[in-house]
């Protein structure tokens, strides 16, 4: 499963899980669709957002570097 999968399965949008983690939707657009490096912050939040853990939000972000 992929992030994007993951933020929709929880019944987000991307503009309605950005406003709920606390970071931009252009910052998670590019999460998305592999512009950028991640920091450590964004993926704590994203990952407190989803209930998980810190790895597993790391290891959904780095399959992204694999597609």
């Amino acid at each position: 499963m992929s992030l994007k999968d993951e933020i929709y399965s929880r019944g987000y949008t991307i503009q309605s899980f950005a406003e709920e983690c606390g970071i931009s939707r252009f910052t998670l657009n590019n999460i998305l669709n592999r512009n950028n490096k991640v920091r450590g912050t964004t993926i704590y939040l994203i990952a407190s957002t989803l209930d998980m853990s810190y790895e597993e939000v790391k290891e959904l972000i780095d399959e992204r570097k694999e597609e």
